[in-house]
C-alpha cells in the first residue's frame, strides 16, 4: 500500500477520483513554491507542462510521459490527512520491476 498526505486545501476543493500512472521519463523538482494554488515561476530542474526538467529535457508528450493504463485508482477525500491506497496488482508490478531492474524509478 501506498500513503500520501495532503497538507493543503482551498475552500473549493471537493472529493475526486485520481489515477496513478507510471512515469516513463526522469522529472525534475527544483525550489519553486506556490501558495494555495497561486503559481510559481518554474526554476530548474523544475518538471513543467513542457518540460521533465526546465532547463534541461523536454516530454515527449506535453504534461508528460507516462504509461496511459493507470497502476491504481483512489477516492481523496477534500479534507487535510492521509489517504491510503491499496495495494494493487499494478503498483505491485511497478515495483516488482524497479527491484528487478526492468523499469528505471523515476
Amino acid at each position: 500500500e501506498l500513503t500520501m498526505n495532503t497538507n493543503r486545501i482551498s475552500a473549493a476543493s471537493v472529493a475526486d477520483d485520481y489515477t496513478l500512472h507510471r512515469v516513463t521519463t526522469d522529472w525534475g523538482e527544483g525550489s519553486s513554491n506556490t501558495n494555495f494554488g497561486t503559481g510559481a515561476v518554474a526554476i530548474a530542474p523544475d518538471a513543467t507542462w513542457n518540460d521533465g526538467m526546465l532547463g534541461t529535457s523536454v516530454w515527449t508528450t506535453q504534461g508528460g510521459d507516462f504509461i496511459a493504463a493507470p497502476s491504481a485508482t483512489q477516492s481523496f477525500p477534500a479534507a487535510i490527512g492521509a489517504t491510503t491506497i491499496a495495494s494493487s496488482a499494478g503498483l505491485v508490478a511497478d515495483i516488482q520491476n524497479w527491484v528487478d531492474g526492468v523499469n528505471s524509478n523515476f
